[in-house]
């Protein structure tokens, strides 16, 4: 299927290809969203929340930009913004720190679906590395 006939059915409220573009690009922005975040639940989370957006946002969606592109780009910007609101939070004051006891796992803890059992302790140097970069 072309991308401006993709484009073109999603706006006229196709629903056999919006569940066409699900299927294909879900593993995508699954994993573009898990080496952000690093959880499975906010991953899955970003995932639902992109296609949700895919969906509200068809009429305005111009067929100037590959669809890949700007799911990516809205997977990117959902994940960075999970990580603010984590970072936020964290910053939220130091009751905080007596009421919560874990309010976050260590890095290398989760279950990447691309991280094979040897890999798991480069991932969670890469990680640990990758937390400490400054958000720009």
């Amino acid at each position: 299927m072309s991308h401006p006939d993709t484009i073109a059915r999603l706006k006229q409220g196709d629903t056999a290809v919006f569940s066409e573009v699900v299927n294909e690009w879900q593993g995508m922005v699954y994993n573009t969203a898990i080496s952000i975040v690093q959880s499975e639940p906010d991953a899955e989370d970003i995932t639902q929340e992109v296609f949700v957006q895919l969906h509200e946002s068809l009429a305005s969606l111009r067929g100037e930009a590959m669809l890949s592109t700007w799911l990516y780009r809205v997977t990117i910007n959902k994940a960075l913004d999970n990580e603010k609101k984590k970072n936020r939070q964290k910053r939220g004051g130091l009751l905080k720190a007596f009421f919560i006891t874990n309010e976050n796992e260590e890095p290398g803890h989760f279950e990447h679906p691309g991280v094979l059992a040897e890999n798991k302790e480069k991932a969670t140097v890469l990680f640990n590395a990758l937390k400490k970069l400054p958000d720009s």
